[in-house]
């Protein structure tokens, strides 16, 4: 969540984990997901200081493009749709897409 709070436990991960991976020699960093995102004056300051960190050149962290609204039913209950739901029932009201984004993403990453 791109907000005051999340960001102190991103920086408390970041200078632990990261110093103990550096020391066993991995180098591929950590890729972070911002969610739960309202579009708030506060949250687009901290997103956008998130960015400007993960592009850095001494960046700790990367970041996904993609950014997961906050938004009431972004994800169905899968229990109430039944034994064979469709993703686009799932996924709906929009979030389909947005899915597919991150879903993209992350093979890029891992490729």
């Amino acid at each position: 969540i791109p907000d005051f709070m999340s960001t102190l436990g991103l920086d408390l991960f970041t200078g632990d984990v990261m110093t103990n991976l550096r020391e066993r020699d991995v180098k591929k960093l950590p890729m972070v997901l911002a969610t739960r995102y309202d579009n708030s004056q506060h949250q687009q300051v901290v997103l956008n200081a998130m960015r400007e960190a993960a592009a850095a050149q001494e960046a700790e962290f990367t970041m996904f493009k993609t950014v997961i609204p906050m938004k009431s039913g972004f994800a169905t209950n899968p229990i109430e749709l039944g034994p064979e739901p469709t993703i686009e029932a799932k996924w709906s009201g929009g979030a389909l897409p947005v899915i597919k984004d991150l879903l993209a993403e992350v093979k890029a990453a891992l490729a």
